[in-house]
């Protein structure tokens, strides 16, 4: 009972966003009050990272919205917010139907914001080749910068980034990385900011800038806001491991996945990384049983 009246209380403190918010800062066009307020709501929530039940209930309360003014834009909004948790939680294939509805729906002429926003999640959710996701990525950039939009500029600048790292242009990479974490930084939204750290902390190491990267990394582990996060904390042990070299760290990493059928994959990547560390240090025996168990997961 208490859950639910904490629930609720946040719900109420989040709907009290005035309707200027919507423009001047998220910058969704107004469809309803109430719906307007819960997609406020969701943003300010999932950005401060509330947990996943409160988010749920704003989400709950916003398809309920939707229906109740059998508003087709209001839907479509609700079925982004759908897709968006889903994917938070790693039901890819559930999240990729939601959005498929949404964009089904959406009226892309009269809310544009709403087209390059629901775009942008189908390119994360649903990848093309490199050169597409890249010329996509691109066109939404423009789209936010015309509008001077900091919050979707930053969120755009990370994954133009992790494209260019993937092909090895690291400097103009490390650039995109600086530019969104200088954005999260003034917007105050310390989770994102967080996230853009661990992203220059891991291309500063590629790029040899050893000192700079170990103080970036070494400050995230002890973060108590990256520690509340199972998903980010895990990541930022075994980026850890590998910038400071240290094994206990990628197998603590490890073991925190086991039970937990969602982070498979990422259980193999682990695997990989444990066997190569065992087979550096010569520990064959070792590193054979990783090896076995990271070839037993392979589809």
């Amino acid at each position: 009972m208490r859950k639910i009246f904490l629930l609720l209380g946040l719900f109420l403190f989040l709907l009290g966003c005035d309707q200027a918010e919507i423009d001047d800062y998220f910058r969704w066009g107004p469809v309803s009050p109430e719906g307007d307020s819960l997609v406020v709501a969701l943003e300010r929530g999932y950005a401060a990272g509330i947990s996943e039940d409160s988010l749920d209930v704003l989400a709950a309360r916003l398809q309920r919205v939707a229906e109740e003014n059998g508003n087709r834009q209001l839907e479509a909004r609700s079925r982004f917010w759908n897709a968006r948790l889903l994917n938070k939680r790693r039901h890819r294939a559930e999240a990729v139907e939601e959005l498929k509805k949404a964009i089904s729906l959406s009226d892309s002429a009269k809310y544009p914001y709403d087209q390059a926003r629901f775009r942008h999640l189908d390119i994360i959710l649903s990848p093309r080749s490199i050169a597409e996701t890249h010329h996509i990525l691109k066109q939404i950039e423009k789209f936010h910068s015309r509008r001077d939009d900091h919050v979707m500029l930053a969120h755009v600048y990370i994954d133009i980034a992790n494209i260019l790292h993937d092909i090895g242009d690291t400097n103009r990479a490390l650039a995109y990385y600086m530019k969104a974490d200088s954005l999260y930084n003034v917007l105050g939204m310390k989770e994102f900011h967080l996230k853009t750290s661990l992203n220059n902390a891991s291309i500063l190491h590629t790029m040899h800038c050893y000192d700079e990267s170990g103080k970036i990394i070494t400050r995230l582990l002890d973060d108590d806001t990256a520690k509340a996060d199972f998903d980010y904390y895990n990541t930022v042990m075994f980026t850890a491991s590998e910038i400071l070299g240290s094994r206990p760290l990628l197998m603590n990493a490890y073991r925190e996945l086991q039970g937990r059928p969602e982070y498979l994959s990422r259980g193999h990547h682990y695997e990989v990384a444990l066997a190569e560390s065992y087979l550096a240090d010569g520990e064959i025996d070792s590193a054979l049983i990783f090896i076995k168990k990271a070839i037993a997961g392979v589809d």
